[in-house]
């Protein structure tokens, strides 16, 4: 297990980090709050991805 930082997880989904910010802050993005700064852990963030598939 690995707990990503904002910027990291910004980087991975080609967003802002300000848009990732939003996105933990509504709970769009499980996540933790460490230190008043939002972590996500790695798995949390595959499942997200995985739920994110369109039907082609």
């Amino acid at each position: 297990m690995k707990l990503l930082r904002t910027e990291e997880v910004a980087k991975i989904l080609s967003f802002t980090p300000k848009k990732v910010r939003q996105m933990l802050a509504s709970g769009e993005i499980p996540s933790v709050k460490i230190g008043g700064e939002y972590r996500v852990i790695d798995i949390e963030l595959n499942n997200f991805i995985e739920n994110q598939r369109v039907a082609a």
